[in-house]
Parts: C-alpha cells; sequence; structure tokens
C-alpha cells in the first residue's frame, strides 16, 4: 500500500521511505504493518505514553474543577462579597470557552 504525503516526513511504521527528488517534494510511503493491525480499534492503547496521556485528561479535568472551586471558596471568605465571587467567575470563564 502506498502514500503519498506532501511536504511531511513519513511518520507510519515504515519498511522504506525515500528522500525527496528534485522534480518532486511527495514521500511514496510502504507499510509495514499487518491488515489486522489496520482494523484493531485498540492498537493505539499498545503504546504506554498513549495510555498516559488518556488516563491524564480525566484527571486534568476534574483538578480544574477542585481549583476553580478552591479559589472561589478562597476569595468569598477573604472578601465576604458575593459579588468578588461573581466577578471571580466571569474572569475565569472567557480561557474556557471555545
Amino acid at each position: 500500500m502506498l502514500f503519498a504525503v506532501p511536504f511531511a516526513p513519513c511518520l507510519l511504521p515504515l519498511a522504506h521511505c525515500p528522500l525527496p527528488t528534485a522534480q518532486s517534494f511527495i514521500f511514496k510511503c510502504q507499510m509495514t504493518a499487518s491488515r489486522s493491525d489496520a482494523d484493531d480499534p485498540y492498537a493505539v492503547f499498545r503504546f504506554a505514553a498513549f495510555r498516559w496521556f488518556v488516563v491524564s485528561l480525566p484527571a486534568m479535568a476534574m483538578a480544574a474543577q477542585v481549583q476553580l472551586v478552591a479559589v472561589g471558596w478562597e476569595t468569598y471568605q477573604l472578601t465576604k462579597n458575593p459579588l468578588s465571587f461573581g466577578l471571580l467567575g466571569i474572569t475565569t470563564m472567557p480561557p474556557n470557552v471555545r
């Protein structure tokens, strides 16, 4: 199976990935993975770095929520002013809006 990848190095497990010629900037790469590996939807979990990434996503989201509650609680405890608490919520929201 051949792939044409313009202006990028071959990032797949490859048997052969020649350098581009002067006439072309397209790499022609041949995959070495078997067909059964290509069809396995869980093949990516064989990489330890990806497993750590997937595990860290919910942990990071939970830590961000805990931090938001802690900062709001501390602000309210120091000022005893609901307006300060509301302004804090307004100022922390724009970075989360996508």
